[in-house]
């Protein structure tokens, strides 16, 4: 505290606390104006990730279906030594034959033998194409799940009619090619044989095939079996067109033998009409004579004169 003594008020103290704050000058616009700049990356729509989202789902399931189409049973020594920690350094490391490389060796091995096979290329991989698409195009998924569900389970069941093929088919319990149909559709095809018998099982699953069918292609089983009893209908014509069509070619065929022999001067034979045409014959050229002079040959004449005899 701070006592002062004017002549006119007297003492006077003055405490620092009583002091008046500080006027903060305004800051100027070109300051405010650096601070709230626009950064130097702008940021990216919702529309545009949709779209790099959907290129990158494309690209890998087009990437895995490549796997799939190039996978070879060689690779699979080269899986076991990624999996088995012991044999990792032991000897070379084998090559690949997969289009992808190991990576992609890996990608088959889990996709092939280790689920669905070849059908995998139905589900998952075809389906993922469609779902990137749709995403590229920013269109609606509600459609794409319905699809996905029959896809899935058509594939299921190929897979699962490939194993009872390996199964019935092979000569050892081992299945014949096992990689066609997967683990999946082996180890339901054994189910299926065990519960149903060989004939029981095969007959479910074909018509488990032909409703999954149907029902992909109309989504109603009515108007697949219209479908199916119209094909059926415009075959059976078509069967009976061609049956009448090549009966008459016979017959024509066999008048066209008896018909009456025919020579070039006569004429030519028409199918369609049945009739004979005459051939014009060319017009005969006159002969041209030409005179020679006469050569006379004149030959000596020998005179014999008789003579007498003794």
């Amino acid at each position: 505290m701070a006592v002062f003594n004017f002549p006119f008020f007297g003492n006077f103290a003055y405490f620092p606390s009583m002091a008046a704050p500080k006027k903060v000058p305004p800051r100027s616009a070109s300051k405010s104006k650096k601070r709230t700049s626009t950064p130097l990356v702008p940021p990216i729509s919702d529309e545009r990730k949709k779209e790099i989202l959907g290129l990158v789902l494309m690209v890998v399931a087009l990437l895995c279906s490549l796997a799939v189409l190039t996978f070879s049973v060689k690779d699979e020594t080269l899986i076991e030594r990624a999996f088995n920690p012991s044999a990792m350094g032991v000897g070379e490391i084998p090559t690949s034959e997969n289009a992808l490389g190991r990576i992609g060796a890996l990608i088959a091995y889990w996709l092939v033998p280790s689920f669905l096979g070849y059908f995998t290329l139905v589900f998952p991989l075809a389906f993922l194409i469609l779902w990137g698409y749709y995403t590229f195009r920013n269109k609606p998924h509600q459609p794409l799940i319905r699809t996905g569900l029959r896809m899935g389970s058509i594939a299921l069941m190929l897979s699962t009619i490939t194993g009872w093929m390996n199964i019935v088919f092979s000569d050892t319990k081992d299945p014949v090619v096992p990689h066609l149909s997967g683990c999946i559709g082996i180890e339901l095809a054994n189910i299926l044989i065990g519960i149903f018998g060989s004939f029981g099982s095969v007959l479910i699953l074909f018509v488990l095939v032909v409703i999954g069918l149907m029902l992909t292609m109309d989504r109603d089983v009515q108007t697949s079996v219209d479908r199916a009893e119209d094909f059926f209908f415009e075959l059976r014509e078509r069967l009976s067109r061609w049956i009448s069509e090549r009966e008459s070619q016979k017959e024509q065929d066999i008048s066209e033998k008896h018909l009456p022999f025919t020579t070039p001067k006569e004429g030519i034979f028409s199918r369609s009409t049945g009739e004979i045409t005459p051939v014009p014959q060319p017009e005969a050229q006159p002969l041209v004579t030409r005179s020679f002079p006469a050569l006379v040959i004149s030959t000596p004449q020998a005179s014999f004169e008789p003579t007498a005899t003794p």
